[in-house]
């Protein structure tokens, strides 16, 4: 993504023209806030994919999990009898804020969501990817719902010759 940062100005006239929404995968995969971090793996097993949009009652959109989230989250944790503890009891929103702490302290954090809006062009996208080095996003419109996953490979597909599979 680093590269297409800095080569964003050659591929300008492209990359503005193209909003988000061409680009993304529609429909997100959602987990409720109140699940806990077995139900967010047992869901992405069934569903084949590699992250999930956690969403408040509301359906608007929290953060993102991942497998690697989950992963990095039980591997934070030495004791396994208290790592399958976790996974069992603690909610998926702090599971996941605290498997992305820098010093993996235990405590109540909550992950930030990082969205773009489905009219967003796809340099200012490039941008984002950049600067918050994250792989996927989430595709909100200004009701927070999650309308669709934005993720690195659909950045990738979008410049190959065969263009987006995702789009609308």
């Amino acid at each position: 993504i680093q590269f297409l940062h800095e080569k964003k100005d050659e591929m300008k006239e492209f990359m503005h023209s193209r909003p988000a929404k061409e680009f993304c995968t529609h429909g997100a995969i959602t987990i409720s806030d109140q699940e806990t971090a077995l139900h967010a793996f047992e869901l992405l097993a069934s569903k084949g994919v590699s992250s999930v949009a956690i969403v408040d009652q509301e359906g608007r959109a929290i953060t993102v999990v991942s497998a690697t989230d989950l992963v990095m989250g039980l591997g934070l944790m030495g004791d396994m009898s208290m790592a399958l503890s976790q996974l069992r009891t603690r909610n998926i929103v702090f599971f996941v804020g605290d498997s992305r702490r820098p010093d993996h302290h235990m405590s109540h954090t909550r992950a930030a969501i990082i969205a773009v809006d489905p009219e967003m062009p796809m340099d200012q996208v490039i941008e984002k990817f950049a600067k918050t080095r994250v792989h996927r996003m989430i595709v909100t419109a200004g009701d927070r719902k999650p309308l669709g996953v934005l993720s690195l490979s659909d950045v990738c597909r979008s410049l190959s010759p065969r263009g987006p599979v995702g789009g609308a």
